[in-house]
């Protein structure tokens, strides 16, 4: 109980640090950690990589949980999605169960672009079901590689094996719906779910 409570604190902790750290200029790189492959331990590896034109910076968290499975939280924009995937491939990582979008900025949803032109599979896609209509194609790409989406907002709660996550953001009331696009991730794809 007390080692489940703790990761779900740590994971909670690393969300929240995500939230606050997501649109802010930084160096480049990423923080070296040893690779999960089912070894029992929670991991999390935080990227933060220069964009192909070189004027905004994206972000990028790995987690891969005790069981194997594995998360990425947001993807860089274009160009830094295929350095991300070039760390993934080093590391023998090729697929990723769940493609978390905390939401539709340059800098954090079109580098899986990227990953998915470099071979990186991924079986699940998580959004706040909020896609304005310049990233349409997002729903169109789940939809064409059959990623299962699920909507999350606060107060979602979902478990990947013994890790418990609570949402925290967005409302659903602060979402600019009047702007969404006629494509949104809650009818995007096969086994679509809203939480």
């Amino acid at each position: 109980m007390k080692n489940s409570l703790l990761r779900t604190l740590f994971v909670l902790f690393a969300v929240v640090l995500c939230l606050f750290t997501g649109c802010r200029t930084a160096g480049s790189g990423a923080a070296e950690t040893q690779v999960s492959d089912g070894d029992g331990l929670l991991h999390i590896r935080f990227f933060e990589v220069k964009n192909s034109d070189a004027s905004t910076w994206g972000d990028c968290t790995l987690v891969q949980f005790p069981d194997g499975e594995s998360m990425l939280v947001d993807f860089g924009g274009r160009g830094a999605g295929a350095e991300i995937a070039g760390y993934l491939k080093e590391a023998g990582i090729t697929h990723i169960t769940y493609a978390v979008f905390s939401h539709c900025h340059g800098d954090h949803a079109p580098g899986i672009q990227d990953m998915i032109e470099a071979g990186i599979r991924f079986d699940h896609a998580m959004t706040s079901g909020y896609i304005p209509t310049n990233y349409s194609w997002m729903a169109g790409l789940f939809k064409a590689y059959g990623m299962d989406t699920t909507v999350l907002n606060a107060g979602s709660e979902f478990d990947v094996g013994d890790v418990h996550f609570l949402v925290l953001a967005p409302f659903p009331e602060d979402l600019d719906h009047e702007h969404l696009g006629r494509t949104n991730a809650a009818d995007s794809g096969p086994g679509s779910t809203h939480h």
